[in-house]
């Protein structure tokens, strides 16, 4: 027998979960609540369901709406409210619980049901606390409904009210029997003209429906997304069953392109909703289509019931033999009626057959032949003829009845210089019969072409490959594929990680005077060898690799070039089609310009594909094109890449489209200036897809006219935001700001109105800074966590409003908030002690996005990496760190400690740091190691002390690039910088320090700037200090301890925002203040670049003792000339220490 048993209570929190999922809330807490802190810990997290109260006791059920729901609230889930069994509970529920969408944080979906109309009225005429379900049933009573007359219901006054005050809600069922159930005051047509559009409900079902309303929800549009549809059909009172309403206009499929499934059930009046829906079955859309009831046929009284009336999607398949037919070119498809099963007619139309494909497969020779019909074929047709749409091959048949051939493939590669590549080189053989794919080289009949290919990976990917041989072993035949050119990409596509990040700070590559005025384009060849066009004197600019100076300028009758490309073997391809007409190409054997290509206008951008396709994108003319370069007859192809030469904003329009970019796949990305967005046109196809702008599925961003687009080797989307002033990238998360993010300006790290960029290989940035006049370098930075931290660039004299707002209070961030964090996207977390909840507020946004449960206790830290993740302190009971997964959203134990981490952090090479104040030292682990190993000393011995290798309960921590550790160093009353592989601090702040200009009471955070000023949480002296050239100053709270908006009560970490503005949390006054960045109190400072002066004490220098009695300290005069406009002598003194030998 097994011995190796699991016990019940060592079971993972995250079963227990499940488990719990099943039992209901009332013996869910009556048996886990008070058992134990881990049990208690998981029921505080736990989603609840208030069950159907059918087989619950009165008491049980008023216990439910009385105690449970108000107690856990916020994890109700699912809310079932009915007084079937409980007169009068749901009257106590509403004066009980407040119903309001703030306190029903995990609500999902609620059913109404058996409730007086009184307190179904009540529910309904304030949906605020529904807002944000994405279910909803609502059943008002027992009744049969019936109209006063015919399609004049008052349906109306329910479904479109709830419909308007229910954005979010996916599917809704309604059972409506009391008349005039709200809005009684208002007649159908006034409340369909308020209707909404409703963009996510995807399931409606209505008992007792009118027509009417019917087509008001359907054939106008308001619910796009709508895929199922089950409607009971009202019935009227009218004795004469005869009399049906006259017919419809069909359903439009751009009114309802989702919807698939539709079941109604209905009493007379089939020929109403067969052509009310008839757009639809003609088109295919419908998978179901179910008439049910007792429906009333009126032409035939042989047939006065039916159960049923449908149309399913359903395959049929025949099998005979015959001949070989070869190649199936079409085929005849008709309907007749079998005598031994008659069919009958329904409504006066006859029996009808729709079908949408027919599929011919020869399994002998392994091809199918497909037939496109998608008619409706009437009965006893003669029979329809159908072309051949398409044949496919089968592989696998094609192999079994074909025997293996073997062929040698040899390859030649170009006797030039550089030639070879240590790429990966693959292959792929086309034949008669197919191509060779992966698999072995099976026969393919004739070989017709050869496609070959590298993964441009390695240091040396270019190639340049003279011919392809190969040979049938079998024939010893030789095919000859000449090929006599450079495979490699002309451009760079860096293979990125998704937290990339460059510098923000951009250093001026080239200005007016060598680009000139307003320059539109840059490009950066394989070799770095950089391209630019200068619009004032028709010049194309070269520098070659690590020049910092042109080392080439191209001439010629170009005029006001708007783009330019370069292939691999230094051709330039510029526009010229301004004033000329045309684009011209520059042979860089020959350094001459011919002419490729006639247009009509401008070529804002140009690519050539790997097929030698020269792509113009014409903004003027709202389209793009494309021709190839290996016809001789320029302009006999000329044809339309995208775009239909008028302006819009169809899928298969484009509005001045800018920047282009094709890849491998021959699949189009174009910049579609004025429609705010980037669409794909994928091979072949003329109808776009947008990737990126605020028409996508799930938008992350906002455009403003994109002008230029690029895709790294991952397929990544960089984007130039031409009138938001930026550069932007995808990552798994959507788009963030790269560069260019703090605002229109001329300043390093600001831009004016870009149009193009290029990376060059190693993946700094080249970008056309218009507005600027200037070419912008932006640095890549090795991918670094530390930069989800904002390290804004501030003055020496920044100031920030010494009035606080109250951006969160106790209700929210809970008592004594400690952890916060300030993401590059401006996402602001917060960990909240008392709920054992993380609090996010995304940027912009005033109240809570979202609310992250999990098990965690005491939360002293948290810390966010570029992707999203948060780690999070968990080390007081649960002796751990745990890292939240964004994009699974679980949780998962990254690293064990045996007591808090006051502070977090995650360096750029994916060390994790700890900061064990009760310990007196600083932990790490490096992430990437697959298993959790025990941990490094990066601070302190372990034991409290005021030695340099020493910590004394050690509070916030900060990583810089460098790997420099700062710590704050709270019962020492200073702050150590660890240098990197060092053990001995150096004091940076406090009374220790060499020059100290500040004393610190128990620093608690502390957090670096771009120019590495220092900025300090004083705990003790409830103030947030800075450094200056001048020392430290006090920053915000610098008016004593108390609750006022400018003062602070033991604040005790804090964080910037990308616009530089500071969040604190005050801890003693259980709120989040947000101080604002006074951006004018850096407008006077001069932006040149600041060195520091340093001299040793000679025997000729004047001195001055600071104090008379003690020579340990002097004065030395020093003049300084500074020639601007005006010549300026200033007299500058500074303290230096003596040093006797």
């Amino acid at each position: 027998m097994n011995q190796h048993r699991t016990h019940f209570e060592n079971l993972p929190n995250e079963l227990f979960g499940i488990i719990f999922e099943y039992l209901a809330p009332h013996d869910l807490l009556h048996g886990f609540k008070k058992l134990n802190r881990r049990f208690q810990s998981i029921l505080i997290q736990q989603p609840l369901s208030l069950p159907n109260n059918r087989s619950m006791s009165y008491k049980l059920y008023c216990n439910y709406l009385t105690k449970i729901i108000p107690r856990y609230i916020s994890q109700i889930v699912y809310l079932h409210l009915s007084e079937r069994r409980a007169p009068h509970a749901v009257q106590q529920f509403i004066d009980n619980v407040p119903l309001d969408s703030q306190f029903w944080p995990a609500l999902k979906a609620v059913t109404i049901e058996d409730v007086p109309r009184d307190v179904f009225e009540t529910l309904l005429a304030d949906c605020s606390f529904l807002v944000n379900i994405q279910s909803l049933t609502l059943d008002s009573g027992f009744q049969l409904y019936h109209c006063d007359e015919y399609d004049e219901c008052d349906d109306f006054g329910a479904v479109i009210p709830i419909l308007n005050s229910l954005p979010k809600l996916r599917s809704l069922y309604l059972r409506i029997v009391n008349r005039s159930v709200i809005y009684v005051n208002s007649t159908p047509n006034e409340l369909a003209s308020r209707m909404d559009i409703h963009q996510h409900l995807q399931i409606l079902s209505i008992n007792d429906c009118s027509r009417e309303l019917l087509v008001e929800l359907l054939n106008n549009g308001y619910l796009p997304q709508l895929r199922q549809l089950h409607v009971s059909i009202t019935s009227h009172k009218h004795s004469d069953m005869s009399i049906d309403p006259p017919n419809p206009i069909p359903l439009k499929q751009v009114f309802a392109p989702e919807l698939r499934q539709v079941n109604i059930k209905l009493f007379t009046g089939v020929t109403w909703f067969l052509t009310f829906f008839e757009d639809l079955q003609r088109h295919s859309q419908l998978d179901c289509f179910n008439l049910s009831g007792h429906v009333r046929f009126t032409n035939n009284s042989n047939f006065p019931r039916v159960a049923a009336l449908q149309r399913c999607e359903q395959t049929d398949t025949f099998t005979f033999e015959c001949r070989s037919l070869d190649e199936l070119h079409r085929i005849i498809l008709g309907h007749k009626e079998r005598p031994e099963y008659p069919l009958k007619t329904y409504e006066g139309r006859e029996a009808m057959w729709h079908v949408a494909h027919v599929t011919v497969t020869d399994p002998s020779a392994g091809v199918k032949f497909e037939f496109l019909v998608r008619k409706w074929i009437d009965i006893n047709n003669e029979g329809d003829v159908f072309e051949c749409a398409e044949k496919k091959e089968h592989i696998i048949a094609q192999q079994c009845h074909r025997h293996t051939i073997k062929y040698k493939i040899i390859v030649h590669t170009g006797d030039v210089a550089h030639a070879g590549t240590d790429a990966n080189v693959s292959i792929i053989i086309y034949g008669t019969l197919g191509d060779t794919g992966i698999r072995k080289l099976k026969q393919k009949g004739e070989l017709t072409k050869l496609h070959i290919e590298h993964d441009n990976d390695m240091i040396s990917p270019d190639w340049f490959l003279d011919k392809v041989e190969v040979i049938n072993i079998d024939t010893n035949e030789t095919i000859s594929f000449p090929c006599n050119r450079w495979l490699a990409s002309s451009f760079n596509q860096p293979k990125f990680s998704p937290t990339v990040t460059w510098n923000a700070n951009g250093i001026t590559f080239a200005n007016q005077s060598i680009v000139g005025q307003y320059p539109s384009t840059i490009f950066v060849s394989t070799n770095n060898t950089i391209y630019a066009t200068n619009p004032e004197k028709n010049t194309i600019v070269m520098w070659q690799e690590e020049s910092v100076n042109p080392t080439k300028i191209i001439s010629s009758d170009f005029k006001q070039p708007l783009s330019l490309f370069v292939t691999s073997n230094g051709g330039i391809y510029i526009d010229d089609g301004h004033e000329n007409g045309r684009v011209q190409r520059w042979n860089a054997a020959t350094s001459t310009f011919v002419t490729v290509m006639n247009v009509n206008s401008s070529c804002a951008s140009l690519f050539v594909d790997i097929h030698d396709t020269l792509y113009c994108s014409m903004y003027y003319q709202h389209q793009v094109l494309k021709t190839s370069l290996n016809d001789p007859m320029m302009n006999s192809n000329v044809v339309t890449a995208a775009g239909i030469g008028i302006r819009g904003s169809a899928s298969n329009q484009l509005d001045s489209p800018f920047g282009i970019f094709v890849d491998v796949n021959f699949d189009l990305y174009v910049a579609d200036c004025y429609n705010d967005r980037v669409q794909l046109f994928q091979s072949g196809e003329l109808h776009g897809i947008t990737v990126a702008g605020s028409t996508l599925l799930n938008p992350t961003i906002t455009l403003r006219c994109p002008t230029g687009v690029i895709l790294d080797a991952d397929k990544y989307l960089f984007i130039v935001d031409f009138l938001n002033s930026r550069i932007i990238g995808s990552d798994l998360h959507g788009f963030r700001c790269l560069v260019g993010c703090f605002g229109q300006g001329s300043q390093s790290n600001q831009l004016a109105n870009p149009v193009s960029f290029s990376f060059d290989s190693y993946g700094n940035m080249f970008v056309s800074d218009q507005r600027n006049s200037r070419i912008q370098k932006f640095l890549l930075m090795k991918d670094s966590f530390a930069l989800s931290v904002n390290q804004p660039k501030f003055c020496p004299t920044a100031i920030w409003n010494s009035n606080g707002v109250t951006f969160a209070n106790r209700s929210i961030v809970g008592k004594n908030p400690f952890a916060i964090f300030v993401s590059t996207s401006n996402t602001i977390y917060v960990a909240n002690k008392e709920n054992n909840t993380i609090v996010m507020w995304e940027e912009e946004s005033v109240n809570t996005t979202k609310v992250i449960t999990g098990n965690f206790t005491d939360s002293e830290s948290l810390f966010v990496t570029s992707n999203g993740d948060i780690y999070i302190d968990d080390g007081f009971k649960n002796g751990r760190v745990q890292k939240w997964i964004a994009q699974t959203n679980t949780f998962v134990t990254v690293m064990n400690v045996n007591s808090s981490c006051y502070g977090l952090f995650v360096d750029i090479n994916d060390a994790l740091y700890c900061s064990m104040t009760q310990h007196h030292q600083v932990l790490k682990r490096s992430l990437n190691d697959s298993v959790m190993t025990s941990n490094r000393v990066a601070a302190g011995t372990g034991i409290g002390g005021s030695a340099s290798n020493q910590l004394y309960s050690p509070h916030g921590i900060f990583v810089d690039v460098n790997f420099d550790l700062y710590v704050a160093d709270c019962y020492n009353e200073r702050v150590q910088l660890f240098q990197s592989g060092e053990s001995n601090g150096v004091t940076v702040a406090g009374s220790t320090s060499l020059n100290p200009t500040v004393t610190l009471r128990c620093p608690s955070g502390i957090t670096l700037d771009a120019e590495k000023y220092l900025f300090i949480v004083d705990y003790g002296n409830d103030r947030i200090v800075g450094s200056s050239l001048n020392g430290f100053r006090c920053l915000v709270g610098c008016y004593e301890s108390g609750s006022q908006s400018n003062q602070l009560d033991y604040p005790v970490s804090f964080s910037f925002d990308r616009s530089g503005n500071m969040f604190v949390t005050d801890s003693y006054n259980h709120r989040i203040q947000k101080f604002q960045y006074l951006e004018e109190s850096c407008g006077n400072t001069p932006s040149a670049v600041q060195t520091v002066y340093a001299s040793k004490l000679t025997t000729n220098s004047s001195t001055y003792f600071l104090w008379c009695l003690n020579p340990s300290s002097y004065y030395e005069a020093v003049q300084v000339n500074i020639s601007l406009c005006t010549l300026i002598f200033e007299i500058i003194t500074a303290v230096a220490e003596l040093d006797y030998k």
